[in-house]
């Protein structure tokens, strides 16, 4: 048998085709790295658009734009919670009302007191005036003129700049929208337009488009326009998380081998969160409206809404007949008679609503230049005079229950609005749904709250999407139609040009006749004898006297510019200081040490009052709870004062001052007191070395 030897293989050399075929898989597998790589950088890039989803500028506000009162709220990428934007006055909310007064146009707080002085140039409740028609807008301001212009809108005729001009109800609102928006860049030092609109569910869609067509006019990007009772969801939801119980979970019997008996693996529990029935009570100005809402996981939905024709204004009105009745059995004149005091008693009566929601009695006073009419009035009085609106407000709320029978257990009944503290409403609430009310959500922000919750819930972007998914919440897409409003827009920014500049005169004309009287008394005064130059002082008093006359030819011009005063007083301060130099360089000097004398007391109130506040903690008791380290911080005090020249208006002086340094016990800071926008960025605290 022959033996058979293998022989070693030797490497053949290529052909041409097989060195081909391998140059074409290197370039596949080339190809296919150099695809990955691509596909890796656009996933990186559509992660990279992900995160900065949503509106270019960081912020969404939330606006509930209602009756009586303008409540913004603002949220930022980093925010789990909105924070509200005060107004120039530091309230939380601005009174709806604006009112015509020359060429200026006054809104909030400001237009408030000439709804007496100037009935048919003040528009109330501006919202109220959408998509009501002529006859409604009638109704509600019988002191304005008002028809149908050539397009078929409803227009009010304003006295305004010298003429009648007509504007629409939608105008009208942009204008409250428009200062809204000064107040957020001055609150924010910074412009935002991306914002959430909110409205009352009895609103239709023709009135909700008017709304958003105001918004567009005042400058805004309207991402969405919600009802209220989907805001007043998003904010319950934020602060009542769904609970998570755990659920019997399925055994698992892994394959046995042969011979062997299989073991079933113990449930793993799996946690599942419980679906929630709320009922929201929203009691506003004029309407009051109730939803049955269902939290499940991931989504917020609507089943049943109703709304009443009866708010705040109703009970207050009830309350001021009562008052009027009583004055006049008193003797008294009919406040109802007379603007002022009908204006001063309705006041009266919406502080007295409030205080009986906390005592079983209180008075009614209405205050007059010569005297002060009391009128006591108690919990059982107000709910006798308002007998119907109670026994209206019954039967809609039995009504809306029979409607919500069918969906099951009710979980509780959260009544906001700026009417939730009336007594009888309450009472009536708790008994026809057989549970007492809940109050966890702020009854005048929690609507504008939830509107800027829904806002930035729709962007990945925004922290709080993590907590509230928008795509369960289909109405926040929801667009109202608005078509070309540039002219609109052209109109509402030269008005606001228009209000700058009349502000801006005033002050400027304050300004001006503070200096006239300030120099007129410098030249008799002995304390600047020695620094007056007598040769020069009838020519100094003649110059001053000859500015004087000129502002008062001014008087009722309303032509007359803001740059012709400007330079009026520009032309007394430098003509007055070529007179007499040596006045006008005391009158430097006494305003920069009357400006310093001024900044160190401040300091010295502030840091009496750090070491007031720490001796009162030191004589409280102990408590066995540490909240905090005990430490003190060392304070350096250092104050810029800056006042204007004398010789140049727009030219300043800066004078330093600095206290010395002192240790004061410091009180451990609270995360809530902290601003919301900072809560992440704790204080650093350190002890003195």
């Amino acid at each position: 048998m022959e033996s058979t030897q293998e022989q070693p293989t030797t490497s053949q050399p290529k052909t041409t085709v097989e060195s081909a075929v391998d140059s074409i898989e290197g370039e596949e597998v080339e190809t296919k790295v150099e695809t990955n790589v691509e596909e890796k950088k656009e996933e990186e890039k559509e992660e990279e658009e992900v995160l900065l989803d949503g509106p270019e500028e960081d912020g969404i506000l939330g606006i509930d734009f209602g009756t009586s009162k303008v409540t913004v709220s603002i949220i930022y990428r980093s925010n789990e919670y909105p924070a509200i934007v005060r107004n120039d006055i530091s309230d939380l909310s601005t009174t709806n009302v604006i009112s015509f007064n020359g060429r200026e146009r006054l809104i909030g707080e400001n237009a408030v007191a000439r709804v007496i002085a100037a009935p048919n140039a003040t528009i109330v409740g501006v919202s109220s005036l959408l998509g009501v028609g002529e006859a409604g807008v009638k109704e509600a301001l019988p002191a304005i003129d008002c028809g149908v212009d050539e397009s078929g809108n409803v227009v009010l005729k304003i006295p305004y700049a010298g003429a009648t001009s007509t504007f629409t109800p939608t105008q009208i609102a942009a204008m409250i929208f428009k200062r809204i928006q000064a107040y957020v860049k001055e609150s924010e030092k910074k412009e935002i337009l991306s914002c959430v609109l909110s409205y009352p569910p009895a609103l239709t869609s023709e009135q909700v488009k008017e709304l958003h067509t105001a918004a567009a006019i005042a400058g805004y990007n309207v991402l969405a326009a919600v009802p209220d009772y989907l805001c007043l969801s998003a904010c319950w939801l934020i602060k009542h998380p769904l609970e998570e119980v755990e659920q019997e979970g399925v055994p698992a019997t892994p394959e046995a081998k042969e011979g062997e008996t299989p073991e079933e693996t113990p449930a793993t529990p799996e946690k599942e969160k419980v679906n929630k029935k709320v009922v929201f009570v929203n009691i506003g100005s004029t309407f009051t409206s109730v939803t049955l809402t269902t939290f499940e996981p991931q989504t917020i939905s609507e089943s049943q809404s109703d709304d009443l024709r009866f708010g705040g204004q109703d009970v207050d009105q009830r309350i001021f007949d009562f008052a009027c009745k009583s004055i006049i059995a008193k003797g008294k004149a009919d406040p109802s008679q007379n603007n002022r005091n009908r204006s001063r008693l309705l006041k009266a009566s919406t502080k007295t609503k409030l205080l009986l929601s906390t005592t079983d009695r209180a008075t009614v006073t209405l205050t007059t230049p010569d005297e002060d009419i009391v009128v006591p009035l108690t919990v059982a009085e107000m709910e006798t005079a308002c007998a119907s609106e109670k026994v209206a407000l019954k039967q809609f709320l039995v009504s809306f229950k029979k409607k919500i029978e069918s969906e099951g257990a009710i979980d509780a009944v959260e009544v906001v609005g700026g009417g939730a503290r009336v007594p009888f409403a309450l009472k009536l609430i708790g008994e026809v749904f057989e549970c007492k009310t809940s109050h966890t959500l702020d009854s005048s922000s929690s609507v504008s709250i939830g509107a800027a919750l829904l806002g930035a819930s729709k962007y990945t972007s925004y922290e709080v999407s993590k907590k509230l998914k928008a795509p369960s919440v289909g109405e926040v897409d929801g667009e109202a139609v608005v078509g070309d409003v540039s002219e609109l827009v052209a109109l509402e920014e030269e008005m606001v040009v228009r209000d700058t500049e009349v502000r801006q005169l005033g002050l400027t004309i304050n300004e001006l006749e503070s200096l006239l009287f300030s120099l007129k008394d410098n030249l008799n005064d002995p304390k600047f004898k020695d620094f007056v130059e007598e040769e020069k002082k009838e020519d100094f008093a003649s110059l001053v006297r000859k500015v004087e006359f000129w502002l008062e030819d001014q008087e009722g011009d309303e032509d007359v510019t803001l740059s012709e005063f400007e330079e009026k007083k520009k032309t007394l301060l430098t003509e007055g200081e070529a007179l007499q130099p040596k006045l006008f360089e005391r009158r430097q000097e006494i305003a920069k040490e009357k400006a310093k004398n001024e900044a160190e007391a401040a300091m010295k109130s502030a840091l009496a009052g750090l070491a007031s506040s720490s001796k009162k903690k030191d004589k409280e008791p102990k408590s066995n709870k540490q909240i905090g380290p005990s430490v003190h911080r060392r304070v350096v005090v250092s104050t810029e004062v800056t006042f204007p020249s004398s010789s140049s208006p727009t030219s300043t002086s800066t004078s330093h001052l600095h206290l010395p340094p002192c240790s004061l016990p410091s009180p451990t800071p609270s995360r809530d007191s902290l601003p919301l926008c900072d809560r992440s960025q704790l204080l650093q605290w350190a002890p003195p070395k």
